[in-house]
């Protein structure tokens, strides 16, 4: 039922554009694949040659376990274990759809079940217990000492501390952070600055995508290190490009992540 990548030109294909702070998605519902088993994601998210995205969801698939089972797909055609804005577009576009009509839903990923609410005009997820894998430590890279903290998600996360939230920094060296050895599934990257007990502002080297200008699961890895070292409070707002989250958190590290996202256009490729 699940999908695989191929490389030749695909047509015929519907689908809808929705963005969550500029992070953007391509949505294709499964039943409007004219092959059920393939997809060129690549391509589809290429900005010069295809549609152009941050990637691709796929759902909703029928679920056992949950209301709706859902595909994250980076650009790069690497299938995410999650992603925070693409459930928020996700449970957007199932409401906007009249695909999903309460006001709770539950949603089956890769690894896990999120859970979800509508709340007036933005979209709240359960994104589950933040864990960290190691202690602060640092990295060298070049001449440069880099401090970060090791977090999981769900997906691998390093949050980097002490350095300038500068763009030309974040796409010198998240690449390399992406791939050192020290990750060895790759690992997704953010530079953080603490404002104060309340905010914190982040710049974002996805895995498999590259510099965003926003993302749910950079926000909450970023405001849970901040919180698990002390640097601030369990309810606090990330401050990226694109736009802002809210993230807050119990005693267990679970996170609860809140923000819009919106249609942008859709049509047929």
């Amino acid at each position: 039922m699940y999908l695989r990548i191929v490389h030749q030109s695909l047509t015929m294909i519907k689908f809808k554009k929705y963005q969550a702070l500029g992070n953007d998605y391509i949505i294709i519902n499964p039943k409007d694949l004219p092959n059920k088993h393939i997809l060129k994601v690549e391509y589809l998210c290429s900005r010069n040659y295809g549609i152009g995205s941050n990637g691709i969801l796929v759902g909703p698939y029928p679920s056992k376990h949950a209301n709706y089972k859902l595909q994250i797909f980076n650009p790069d055609g690497s299938e995410a274990e999650i992603s925070g804005n693409g459930l928020r577009i996700f449970a957007q576009y199932l409401k906007n759809e009249n695909i999903h009509t309460e006001n709770e839903f539950t949603i089956e990923l890769m690894s896990r079940i999120v859970h979800g609410f509508y709340h007036q005009d933005t979209v709240v997820i359960n994104m589950g217990k933040v864990t960290f894998p190691s202690n602060k430590a640092t990295l060298k890279i070049d001449n440069t000492t880099l401090t970060y903290i090791n977090v999981d998600i769900g997906n691998p996360h390093c949050v980097v501390y002490n350095q300038k939230l500068d763009k030309e920094y974040i796409l010198k060296y998240g690449p390399i952070i992406e791939n050192h050895p020290l990750f060895p599934n790759k690992t997704n990257v953010q530079f953080i600055n603490i404002i104060d007990r309340e905010n914190i502002e982040i710049l974002i080297w996805e895995r498999g995508a590259g510099y965003t200008l926003a993302s749910g699961s950079s926000s909450v890895a970023s405001a849970a290190s901040a919180y698990h070292l002390g640097l601030c409070d369990e309810s606090v707002t990330v401050h990226m490009p694109g736009g802002k989250l809210f993230i807050s958190f119990d005693e267990q590290f679970n996170a609860l992540m809140k923000g819009k996202a919106g249609k942008v256009f859709e049509g047929t490729l």
